[in-house]
């Protein structure tokens, strides 16, 4: 039936699990060095996953209508847990 009878990554080592190692957000000092280097609209997502605590990846697949200027609130549906947050 095509089955294999070795395991192809039995010679492949685990990768380190560094689960200890710990992640924090990041200082006013190290976004303005960001903010200093990044060029053109990447700039405003820096500020707006600093201001807002959102992940680059869910602010750069915003669209306007993500956007309600009557209430002053976003709309963005996160990748990570697929929930809609205002």
């Amino acid at each position: 039936m095509g089955y294999i009878t070795v395991n192809p990554c039995s010679g492949v080592e685990l990768l380190r699990d560094d689960a200890d190692t710990e992640k924090d957000v990041f200082t006013r000092k190290q976004i303005a060095k960001l903010f200093q280097t990044a060029e053109g609209e990447w700039q405003g997502a820096i500020l707006m996953g600093y201001l807002t605590g959102l992940r680059l990846g869910d602010i750069t697949k915003m669209r306007r209508q993500s956007v309600d200027l009557e209430s002053g609130l976003l709309k963005v549906k996160t990748g990570k847990i697929g929930k809609t947050v205002a």
